[in-house]
Formats: C-alpha cells, structure tokens, sequence
C-alpha cells in the first residue's frame, strides 16, 4: 500500500485539513481590490459593487468564489477606522476591473483587448 503524507480519504475534513487547503487556495490571491484606487478608481461604494458583480459572474459561470476572493479588513489610523478590502487571484482581479466604471480608460482599454483578443485581431 503506498503512502502519503496526507490519506484524504482517511483524513475526514479535519481542522487541519481544511486549513491547509485553505492556505493552499489563498497563497495565490496575491491582488487586493483597493489597489484599483491607486489607478484612479472608484470610491469604496463603487469598488465594493465592482467586486459584487464579479462574484456573481462567477457563481453564475459556476467558479467557485472561494478560490479567487477573499475578504480582508485593514486599519486606517488616521481615521480610527476598520475599512474591508479584498485579497484577489488576478482573475477575479481582472473581474473586478471589467465590472469596474467603464468611464475609466483602463476599463475600456481591457474590454477592447479582450474582445480584440477572442476575434483574433491584435
């Protein structure tokens, strides 16, 4: 019989194990949402909205949510207030920039690259 560091089958979903996949999923959301506000986006409200429709793309395309965002809470000294934020892969990062204000001439620039890109057009 081989074995392994972890038998999953005999492992049940313990503390341990969910913990460590939980880690494994969020080592790769490497980008967090309010690093749009240093592209000149959005106010927090319209950032938090651009994060809501892209969580709802993807449980309407069927990916799981948990695995592209995750929500994280920073402090703000100055102004004695704890503001939520969220830790992305780079495709809900990505996501959140196509729901993002299509104003914004990054946005528009992504939308073209990409429709440029499924028509095969560079």
């Amino acid at each position: 019989m081989t074995s392994y560091l972890i038998d999953i089958r005999r492992a049940g979903r313990s503390r341990v194990f969910n913990e460590l996949e939980e880690a494994l999923i969020h080592r790769a959301l490497s980008y967090k949402a309010s690093n749009l506000w240093d592209k000149g986006f959005e106010t927090p409200e319209g950032l938090r909205r651009a994060v809501a429709r892209a969580m709802r793309a993807c449980r309407s395309a069927g990916i799981p949510v948990r695995e592209h965002f995750k929500p994280v809470y920073v402090s703000d000294e100055a102004e004695h207030l704890v503001l939520q934020d969220w830790s992305l892969s780079k495709f809900a990062y990505l996501l959140v920039l196509l729901n993002a204000e299509k104003e914004h001439p990054l946005v528009s620039r992504l939308q073209v690259r990409l429709i440029r890109s499924f028509l095969g057009d560079r």
